[in-house]
């Protein structure tokens, strides 16, 4: 017999119902935003001729205020996606799923796994 916590309980039933907590999708909505800005302006990304993912620009501002704005957040969160992804093969919507499933792997490696 497996004895599960209620945490296993709680993520077992989000990856069956493909739900995202609060913080994910607080991440999720920010990295779609963080999307159709760095494909409207890729001055803002590190290198735009990279096929991978290129990283993002970060404005080196100390302030705490600035730590919880949405700019330093998309770049921060930006800036963790996987490089192998094929930067120039993915559309909005391909985007959005493949965000959204590295978002799901990333909570069953972090909450599942310990």
């Amino acid at each position: 017999m497996t004895t599960y916590t209620m945490n296993d309980a709680i993520v077992s039933i989000y990856n069956k119902c493909s739900f995202l907590h609060v913080t994910e999708r607080i991440s999720y909505v920010t990295l779609k935003i963080s999307y159709k800005i760095y494909a409207a302006t890729k001055s803002l990304l590190s290198n735009s001729n990279y096929i991978s993912m290129p990283l993002a620009n970060m404005i080196t501002l100390h302030s705490q205020t600035f730590k919880k704005s949405f700019r330093y957040r998309g770049v921060v969160l930006w800036n963790q996606l996987p490089k192998d992804w094929n930067n120039s093969a993915l559309s909005y919507s391909k985007f959005k799923e493949v965000v959204f499933n590295w978002i799901v792997k990333k909570r069953n490696v972090d909450y599942v796994s310990h």
